[in-house]
């Protein structure tokens, strides 16, 4: 979010130039859910958070995986006594 409370949205190409890649791999992060992102209608176009992109960049500048954001933890079962 900008200092007025609007977000900082920006289209997938505009990321893309700024990340260095390419839309298709862009897009690829968006699907995997490594940068936040929403769809402007229904079947509209993506636009993703600016700050989100630049943590997500960071974080993989400095030797991180770059797993998606919302990891949640495997159940596998519980072990009773």
């Amino acid at each position: 979010m900008t200092s007025t409370g609007e977000s900082d949205a920006i289209s997938t190409s505009a990321a893309a130039r700024i990340a260095g890649v390419s839309h298709d791999t862009m897009m690829r992060w968006v699907e995997e859910g490594r940068v936040e992102s929403w769809r402007v209608l229904p079947r509209g176009w993506w636009r993703i958070d600016r700050s989100s992109l630049l943590a997500y960049l960071s974080r993989t500048a400095n030797g991180s995986t770059g797993a998606p954001l919302e990891t949640s933890p495997v159940k596998i079962g519980s072990i009773t006594g």
